[in-house]
């Protein structure tokens, strides 16, 4: 009887131990979605220039026509065929909200799923804010790219779905048509899946691809389908930029996180494949928007070893800290970060 109490009272301890600290990290996590809806409140009408010209007037140009009329006005500011950010442009816009509100509230969405992200992976509180808050490519999220910004939403939310496969390929499939370029993070994976696949049938004469991953697989062709003639326009704008860097301007940067990435990974082989497309990606398009891709997958793998307090997350934090102060004063003396 002893010793069932004693049990029964570890079992008490650990369940409140739980709630605390759900607790703690609930109240973390409203606490960096405040700020930063706040500090976007704040920070926005700094940023007029740029990136920002485009999707402001586009904005206001979409105000009080239909769904067809907004799209094609869209069109004119943005040469994007991706209909999601038109559709949430399209309905705010119409509903009166100042864009910078929405924008505001749109990061505070990204920080809180982030934040969730982190926790789940469980990263230091430190780490958590210190990436939230200063880091280069999540402030140029925050402010510049409003497409991918939203992309970045639903494939973080996918990524927090991943045990239930419906969802998580609906919101991949939603990432992708917000923004084009999430092909390269997905097809990497997917890419390496498959070449896992192939080098396990060659060495156990069995072919492991589970049915559902060979579904998603064809479900992706309709976002690739839809938005084929301006993947080949992408394709031909960024390829002609990059062609005069030359390979190693272009790829040097994705090389340096796939060294990193094979010391943090458990999975080698899989890593050396995913960062084989992004590489790849990297030599025809340009550095550009493909180092985010190198760098989320980098920390992917470093963000979970020893809570994210290691060599690898610190330098490339303070990094891209000191990325995040020249964007800022550009922002503040130019109206825009670059």
């Amino acid at each position: 009887m002893g010793e069932k109490n004693y049990h029964g009272k570890m079992s008490f301890i650990q369940v409140l131990s739980s709630r605390n600290k759900i607790s703690i990290e609930l109240l973390i996590r409203n606490t960096i979605t405040i700020l930063v809806l706040l500090l976007s409140l704040f920070f926005s009408p700094f940023y007029f220039e740029g990136d920002q010209v485009p999707y402001n007037n586009a904005y206001d140009g979409i105000k009080g026509v239909n769904v067809l009329q907004g799209y094609l006005q869209y069109h004119l500011y943005i040469t994007s065929d991706e209909p999601i950010h038109f559709l949430i442009l399209w309905i705010f816009s119409n509903l009166g909200i100042p864009k910078d509100v929405v924008m505001a509230f749109a990061n505070a969405i990204l920080a809180n799923v982030l934040t969730r992200l982190f926790f789940k992976w469980r990263v230091s509180i430190g780490i958590i804010v210190f990436i939230i808050f200063t880091n280069f490519y999540l402030l140029v999220l925050y402010f510049s790219a409003e497409r991918l910004k939203f992309a970045f939403i639903f494939f973080f939310i996918a990524v927090l779905l991943s045990l239930r496969v419906k969802k998580t390929y609906l919101f991949i499939v939603l990432s992708i048509l917000t923004h084009v370029q999430m092909l390269i993070l997905v097809l990497s994976r997917f890419f390496a899946m498959v070449m896992q696949s192939v080098v396990s049938f060659f060495l156990t004469l069995k072919f492991k691809l589970k049915f559902t991953k060979v579904v998603f697989i064809i479900i992706l062709f309709i976002p690739i389908i839809f938005l084929s003639e301006h993947i080949l326009y992408k394709l031909n704008a960024y390829s002609d930029n990059s062609a005069s860097k030359g390979l190693l301007l272009n790829t040097f940067q994705p090389l340096i996180f796939l060294v990193l990435s094979l010391f943090y990974s458990r999975e080698k082989m899989a890593t050396f494949f995913i960062f084989f497309i992004i590489i790849i990606s990297s030599s025809i398009v340009g550095p550009e928007r493909v180092t985010m891709m190198a760098y989320l997958y980098f920390m992917f793998y470093a963000l979970r070893i020893n809570k994210g307090i290691n060599f690898g997350v610190v330098v490339t934090s303070f990094y891209y800290f000191a990325k995040s102060i020249i964007f800022v004063s550009n922002v503040l003396k130019n109206g825009h970060g670059f």
